[in-house]
């Protein structure tokens, strides 16, 4: 399968790492060692890529003199050159379409049908890719002091690139008017009409690395949500932030008072306090709704007329306030609401999806990521369970089962539905070691369909441990 790619050297305390944004990515290892930093990174470009390039073409002199730029230029000329004189073949493939769509439901788009002449070349993408790294190198303090809140340029970054091109991305530029950005069976349209100026190269670049950039992981939903570690603690008190945060923006007093959260942490609250503007219960993910269900023994309710939040008991009338509440229903409640409440959500970032939860519970958790994945959304988890890798490892090997009698026997016998089962090419997982020097080295683990994947640093705690056992039982 093929996926985008994040590169970074020297991030913070991270050496090196090359992580690929797949299906679903899981950053494991020790504490302190730069996981959020690199989950924070990621989740600004997926999040902000309209603001991040902005960022990039704010010195139009800069640019306009790069060589990159100029045979980008040229790229673009040229393409629009041959569309224009090929122009009846689009108009064949738009008729082709209204005739055809309905009896193939394979084809979604008219320009689906055109050849690979008329799109922008494997090599053209890259060229195009390779401006978009060289501008992010350029404006990199900027980008982490956007992403970041890094007002005084704390977080050290030597290099950075993210290939956000993939085989299947195709852009035609039909003409000056009206170019067209596929992936899959996803299509970003952007035209002007009437008597207004053509598109300029500058803006055709901007869109495509908008667009791009958008979709690095998910190209069905484009909503990101991020659930950090101290989800519980802003989850109890995110009215009481909203309602300083407004009297803050009006007093003249504290204009310049930096705000003290990183972007993902200020935009949960913000997708909080978005939530409680429409309580309409989302069908699509009923059934890992009921995987809640099952792990609270209960479900949590909304006061629509207070936007309050409840806890209910299974067999019972009785409605707990959230901050009366266990850890395990304030830990669990984000995710739930936004499941259950949230629209278009394409990639969710979860801290230690594993906190406060007894083993049994973080099975559930690990089966809930599964279907997660299966429903078309997209992953990055940091974790220090391995009971949640351990679930993974098992729905990797059921997966891979081609006797379908059994593995619909072992489906029967352990109610799953395919749904919990995954293929391993969806995955992706990293080991954060830190030496002596509290430098953190990146190992990205391999696994194989029979056997999953060994995660060395659970695997070597648990054997350090059962060894003191023996020899202390030894000497008693």
């Amino acid at each position: 399968m093929s996926y985008s790619k994040l590169v970074v050297k020297n991030f913070g305390k991270i050496k090196e790492a090359e992580i690929e944004l797949s299906d679903l990515v899981l950053f494991i290892g020790d504490n302190n060692s730069g996981k959020s930093y690199l989950m924070t990174l990621i989740y600004g470009f997926a999040n902000y890529s309209e603001e991040i390039v902005n960022i990039l073409f704010q010195d139009k002199d800069f640019l306009f003199n790069l060589e990159e730029y100029k045979d980008i230029e040229n790229i673009i000329n040229k393409h629009f050159e041959y569309n224009k004189k090929n122009y009846s073949k689009i108009t064949e493939a738009q008729n082709y379409y209204f005739i055809n769509a309905s009896k193939n439901r394979n084809i979604f788009c008219a320009e689906q049908t055109l050849d690979e002449t008329f799109f922008l070349s494997l090599e053209e993408l890259k060229l195009l890719n390779n401006l978009f790294n060289l501008l992010i190198n350029k404006y990199k303090e900027k980008i982490l002091k956007f992403i970041f809140n890094d007002i005084d340029n704390l977080i050290n970054l030597d290099y950075i690139n993210l290939n956000i091109y993939k085989p299947d991305f195709k852009i035609l530029l039909e003409h000056k008017n009206k170019i067209s950005i596929l992936y899959k069976n996803h299509l970003n349209k952007y035209s002007i009409y009437g008597d207004v100026p053509d598109f300029s190269t500058l803006y055709i670049i901007i869109n495509i690395f908008s667009s791009m950039t958008e979709y690095i992981f998910n190209i069905y939903y484009n909503k990101k949500i991020f659930l950090p570690t101290s989800r519980t603690g802003f989850f109890l008190s995110y009215r009481d932030l909203a309602k300083q945060s407004v009297t803050s923006a009006f007093n003249i007093e504290n204009q310049k008072i930096k705000t003290l959260f990183q972007k993902p942490i200020s935009d949960f609250i913000n997708n909080l306090i978005d939530l409680s503007k429409e309580y309409k219960a989302n069908e699509r993910y009923a059934n890992i709704i009921e995987i809640f269900h099952n792990m609270i023994q209960g479900s949590i309710e909304v006061n629509t007329e207070t936007g309050g939040y409840y806890y209910k008991p299974n067999n019972t009338d009785l409605k707990i306030p959230m901050y009366l509440n266990s850890a395990v229903i304030t830990e669990i409640a984000p995710l739930y609401l936004f499941l259950k409440y949230g629209k278009d959500i394409g990639t969710l970032f979860i801290e230690e999806p594993e906190m406060s939860l007894h083993l049994k519970l973080q099975k559930q958790m690990a089966r809930m990521i599964i279907n997660l994945v299966n429903k078309n959304i997209n992953l990055i988890i940091s974790t220090h369970s391995d009971t949640l890798l351990e679930h993974i490892n098992n729905m990797i090997k059921l997966n891979s089962i081609n006797d379908k009698d059994k593995k619909n026997h072992l489906l029967k016998k352990y109610s799953y539905t395919e749904n919990d089962i995954i293929d391993i090419e969806k995955i992706r997982i990293y080991q954060f070691n830190t030496d002596k020097d509290n430098i953190t080295n990146i190992i990205p683990l391999e696994g194989n369909k029979k056997t999953g994947f060994y995660v060395e640093t659970f695997h070597d705690y648990i054997n350090e441990a059962s060894n003191e056992y023996d020899d202390i039982t030894e000497n008693i």
